[in-house]
This record gives C-alpha cells, structure tokens and sequence, in this order.
C-alpha cells in the first residue's frame, strides 16, 4: 500500500481510455509473446461511453495493466480477455475478464493480501495487495468472481462524477524526436522495466533491459546510449552509484533516476549528482515518454518550450 501517491492531485479520467491504454501498454505480453509461444490470445473490447470518474491516472493505469497481465497469465493455452466499462446509476464500472484456469476459493480469499502469490520466485506478492489500496484511495471497491476451470472476472466499481473547469488539464506532449534513440532501463523489477520498454518501444525507440546496475554499467561499457533510466533502489548498487559511474564516462548523458520514494529525495542532491530527472513510481505513461522525449531533446541541442 506504501506506493500510493498521496502527492499528486485527482484529475478528472476516462476509464475506458485507461482501458485502451492498458491493452497497448501490454500488448506485447498479450500478443508478441504469446504468439512466440504459439498461443493466441484475444482481447475483446466492450466499452461504453461512461461518465468521467476523479483520479490519479498513473495509478489506476497500473491496476489495469496489472489485471490484463494476470489475466494473460492465468491463459497458459490461450484465450480470451474481456475488458468492460459501463454505468450503473451513480457508478462507473470497469471490468477484466478472462476464460483461464480460474482460482480455488482459498487462493480468491488470500488474494489482495501483502506477499501472497501464486507465481513462485518470479512474484512479489505485492501486485494485488497494491492494487487494492490504489482502488480503495479512490473510494471504489473491487470484486473477484473465479472458479477453478471457469475463468476470473474482477469488477472495479468508482463514483461517477461531474466534469469540473477547476480540475488539472492534460499539457501538450512534448515534440517526439524526428530520430530514434536508443534507450538503456536498469531495473531489478521485470514488471517496470517491460512497462517501459513497451512504452517507448511504440514510440520507435530501440531499448535495451538490464536487471541490475552491474549489468547495464557493463552494457553501456560496450553500446552507446542516447538516455538512461535507472531504478534507484536495487541489491547490488544504488541509482546513485550507477549515474555517477556513468556520468564519470559521459557527462554530457541524461540518466534519470525511478524510484518509489521521489517525494522524499532532495533537488539539490539530485542536481548535485548530476541526474537529469526523477519519474516517481508509479508513474504515467504519457508524463514519462514526455519526460525521454525532452530530455532527449534537450541531449541534441533542440529548444522545447
């Protein structure tokens, strides 16, 4: 529950473009990979034209995203993904569906719980338990319907609300590089680092994934990099250390640091050291292309307003 932002303000959403972006930041889970392993998988989309809900678009982003891949997850064989989002009187509701392997009644209890998981060493256990607290921050609740062998359906349930002038609007998004760049993410997460390589990969980048700062330090020793992103808590060395030792080669490199804790960490600690940004977990998908494509900018001497 400790990654929910409490710093940044509602805005008011769309959960179906949140949806939609969900289905393309998960694309390649659902799709490429899938298909390498000669399975297919469909996602079917089912959304209405709903009433806006107040919220922090990052966040639930994550949920969604999160949902589509457990539900991916539980189609070993392939199959059917279902997403929905419709009205109901005064509420907005949002649904993930899938024909999988379905859950037992004792897994369904346990679900939402910190550090229960059903994947092994390759889950957190923290997935589910996160999402709840993202859902329950904004005042919604979230249902699980499962059966072992029928498939799950979760119902994400929000209060509609009225569009208000006062609300935070979208800024324009920073102008894409006319060339391609090539992009190193360091983090010991798989789930991030896929997240952002799926992002900017449709932005036509070409990334590059380490999973840990000894190894993107040994792949910068032998590729030349336009922009680093780097995690700043992971068990072998620090983001700190692994911009300094990068800077130390490259002055002139962007590397930004991503981290859960970027409300606690000082500005003149990060301008001290040299990093070009801070993208604060969990993080919004336009706001951190955005973010590349200034920075890259920026790298190639081009103005942004």
């Amino acid at each position: 529950f400790s990654r929910t932002r409490a710093d940044r303000p509602f805005e008011s959403l769309s959960l179906a473009e949140l949806l939609d972006d969900a289905v393309e930041i998960t694309r390649s889970r659902w799709k490429n990979e899938a298909e390498r392993r000669n399975v297919h998988v469909d996602v079917v989309k089912e959304l209405d034209t709903v009433p806006s809900i107040l919220g922090s678009a990052a966040e639930l982003r994550e949920v969604f995203t999160n949902l589509i891949l457990n539900a991916v997850d539980a189609l070993p064989q392939g199959g059917t993904v279902t997403l929905r989002c419709y009205s109901r009187d005064d509420d907005v509701i949002a649904e993930v569906e899938d024909n999988g392997v379905g859950m037992t009644e004792e897994i369904r209890r346990h679900l939402f719980d910190p550090f229960f998981t059903t994947k092994g060493t390759s889950g957190t256990g923290l997935g589910m338990s996160v999402a709840y607290g993202i859902v329950n921050r904004h005042d919604g609740s979230i249902q699980v319907d499962t059966a072992l062998g029928r498939g799950t359906r979760f119902r994400l349930r929000f209060n509609a609300t009225e569009v208000d002038d006062n609300l935070p609007t979208v800024v324009a998004d920073a102008p894409r590089p006319e060339k391609a760049a090539r992009v190193l993410v360091i983090d010991d997460e798989q789930s991030i680092a896929q997240l952002i390589e799926d992002a900017l990969s449709i932005e036509g980048h070409s990334i590059d994934v380490a999973s840990s700062g000894t190894e993107g330090l040994s792949m910068a020793d032998v590729s030349d990099y336009d922009l680093v992103l780097t995690d700043l808590g992971m068990p072998d060395m620090s983001g700190w250390e692994v911009a300094a030792k990068l800077l130390e080669r490259d002055p002139e490199l962007p590397v930004v640091l991503v981290t859960g804790w970027g409300t606690t960490i000082d500005p003149e600690e990060v301008e001290r050291a040299g990093v070009a940004e801070v993208v604060h977990k969990p993080f919004d998908i336009r706001e951190l292309v955005d973010m590349v494509h200034r920075q890259l900018a920026r790298r190639r001497g081009v103005l942004v307003g």
